[in-house]
């Protein structure tokens, strides 16, 4: 795997791939970014907006091409997540993206843009996006972005005092990202092979039966043959319908368990108060007994 080019500007290029943002949460993240001593790039097109998308197809991959040629860039973080990114990603320049060794920072539908990076070589982060960035604990948050941001990969943990789903120890290379975003890249050249990865799940408002059929149809569709593990994070607000159908961690239990690896469950990542940054692209050792993941 490619490790990003060092942060050598200190200067971030903003991105709106998927969905329009709300002002006022976007700039409590960008006072986020100068706590980190970063500077933040806006093009006027992140404020786009046609129907649901942050600016026509066009303008939103145009500006990633933008943002990646850019030599003052090191890094480039979303802005939000939505939906989006799966409309463009068929004209976007992966040379041009391996090419450039930068960051990608984000997760929810930014995990199309991960896959991609994956396939390519490149370590990507699976992170805050900017509007959710200044509403986390800032000394959860923080230390970890620090050290991410500075290719500082070693040695970092992340705990669950959850019940495992699957006891054991694995090594891999960890991937993977929103579960409903990895679902409806399945079948696509979006979707890296995961063999030998570690997978990260997470989602936010799937019904616990929505989540069942999405983790069949991995599965189905051989997503998880020969993986090292799984590490389910946060499955924020997904919840049963009647208190007659599975939790959300039911589901996995009855989904997972079956895969003969270890798995961890409820580690701080996701769309809920807490989502710790993780590289993507790097190796990492999971204790599912101890409910930890520490980077290597």
């Amino acid at each position: 795997m490619i490790v990003p080019r060092p942060l050598t500007h200190r200067r971030v290029g903003i991105f709106a791939g998927s969905s329009p943002f709300p002002l006022d949460r976007y700039r409590r993240g960008l006072l986020r970014l100068a706590s980190l001593d970063l500077t933040a790039f806006e093009d006027p097109r992140i404020f786009g907006r046609t129907g649901y998308l942050a600016g026509s197809d066009a303008e939103r991959v145009g500006l990633i091409h933008d943002l990646l040629s850019d030599p003052s860039v090191d890094v480039l973080w979303a802005a939000r997540g939505g939906y989006g990114l799966h409309r463009v990603v068929e004209h976007l320049d992966v040379e041009l993206l391996a090419r450039s060794q930068k960051a990608i920072v984000g997760f929810s539908d930014v995990c199309v843009l991960h896959g991609i990076a994956q396939r390519a070589g490149l370590v990507s982060i699976h992170g805050p996006v900017i509007t959710q960035l200044g509403e986390l604990d800032e000394s959860q948050v923080m230390p970890h972005l620090r050290a991410i941001l500075d290719a500082r990969f070693g040695g970092l943990r992340y705990t669950t005092s959850e019940s495992p789903i699957t006891g054991g120890e694995a090594v891999g290379i960890v991937m993977g990202g929103c579960l409903s975003v990895l679902a409806a890249m399945v079948g696509t050249r979006l979707m890296p092979s995961y063999e030998g990865a570690l997978v990260l799940l997470e989602d936010v408002g799937e019904a616990t039966y929505r989540l069942d059929r999405m983790l069949t149809h991995l599965a189905l569709a051989g997503v998880f043959n020969g993986i090292a593990g799984v590490i389910a994070g946060e499955f924020h607000e997904c919840r049963p319908r009647n208190d007659e159908e599975p939790s959300a961690k039911d589901v996995l239990v009855d989904r997972l368990s079956r895969l003969g690896v270890p798995v961890v469950f409820g580690l701080p990542f996701g769309h809920g108060s807490r989502n710790l940054p993780i590289p993507l692209g790097v190796t990492a050792r999971l204790d599912a007994d101890r409910g930890e993941l520490v980077l290597e």
